[in-house]
Parts: C-alpha cells; structure tokens; sequence
C-alpha cells in the first residue's frame, strides 16, 4: 500500500477450497485526499479533501495596509498535491512612503523651509527639531505627527504663535523739494509692539 492510495476493497475474495479453477484477485484504490492551508498573518483559509496529484489552485493574492503583496511561501505556480497536508503562508513588504515637514513661513538654522523623511510604513517616525521664526514661537506640529510612518505620503505644518512684544527702531529721514534727503542725522524712535502690529510714527 503506498502512502498515495489506500486500499479501497477486495474484488473477488473468492476463498472456497473447493474450487477447481485459478482465481484472480483484484485490489481496488482510492486516491488519498488532503488539506491546502492559506495563511495570512495567522488568518488561515482552508481547502479540504485536494486529491493527491491534483494541481494545487491558488488562492486570490490578499490585500494588506501598507504593504505589498509578494506570494505565497512554499508554493510555485503549477504545482500538484503532495501526499500531505500543506500550508503556504502570505509573504508581504513594506511600502515606502515620505512625510515632509513645513517650517510654514519660518526656517531651521541651516535655512531649509521643509524636511522630508522617507521610511517604510510603519517603521519609528520622530519630527525634527522645530524651526525657528522671528516674533513667533513655535507651539506643535498639524495634525499631529505619529510615531511611526504611515500608510500613505503627508505634510505636517508648523503652528505658531506671536512671541508677546518686541522691540522696534524707526528712522525717519526728510526729503528736501528736490526730492533728494539732507545730510542730516534720522529722527529715531522706538518702542514695543507686536508682531504685525501698526506703529505710529511721529
């Protein structure tokens, strides 16, 4: 008996010692049957009764968030029932994406405006180091940066607010009728205000 078959019945058991001719026996087979087993991070699908030496029928690739699909472990295309069960398991990568970081109207010291960090999905995500920007102080990023990459390309704006008041000088200089300026020293006067505020000048 091989391990494919099994022994499905007897033909012509004929055992009565009074026969007076040759009998011919004959073994009849069944082909083994066995099960296909399709895992998906620990999701199994399973295919019951392949009849061994049948071509194995794949599964639909499955879908995953972030990544890509890249087959099936232990199965190659055309392939028949072994005389077991098996079990092929989905094999995925991580895609690749880039988030960019916008200084939105302010700079970092070596004066990028943006920052980009390309990471596969899922891997450690951190911000940079806030940008600076005169009169203003840096209050988060929007919306709000997660710690690890996500599916899919983003921007994360940097929010501001005014820093309170902030020293000013005002020259002024007069123009004479010939539309030139004297050489005489500017009327100076200063003060404090805020960001974007109006001043009066004298």
């Amino acid at each position: 008996i091989t391990t494919m078959l099994k022994l499905n019945s007897i033909d012509k058991m004929l055992f009565d010692s009074s026969a007076t001719a040759d009998v011919t026996i004959e073994a009849t087979w069944e082909v083994n049957k066995y099960d296909v087993i399709w895992d998906v991070d620990g999701v199994k699908t399973i295919v019951k009764d392949v009849p061994y030496g049948e071509t194995i029928k794949k599964e639909a690739d499955p879908e995953k968030t972030g990544y890509t699909f890249t087959g099936w472990n232990g199965y190659t295309d055309g392939m028949t029932m072994p005389a077991k069960d098996v079990t092929f398991t989905a094999v995925f990568e991580a895609k690749t994406f880039t988030v960019t970081f916008d200084a939105n109207n302010g700079a970092w010291d070596d004066g990028d405006t943006t920052k980009t960090v390309t990471a596969a999905y899922g891997s450690a995500l951190s911000a940079p180091v806030a940008p600076t920007r005169t009169g203003y102080t840096f209050q988060t990023w929007s919306p709000s940066v997660p710690t690890t990459m996500p599916a899919e390309n983003a921007t994360y704006k940097a929010i501001w607010t005014t820093a309170g008041k902030v020293d000013y000088t005002v020259e002024t200089y007069l123009m004479n009728t010939e539309g030139t300026y004297d050489d005489v020293e500017a009327i100076v006067t200063g003060g404090t205000a805020t960001i974007d505020a109006y001043v009066k000048v004298p």
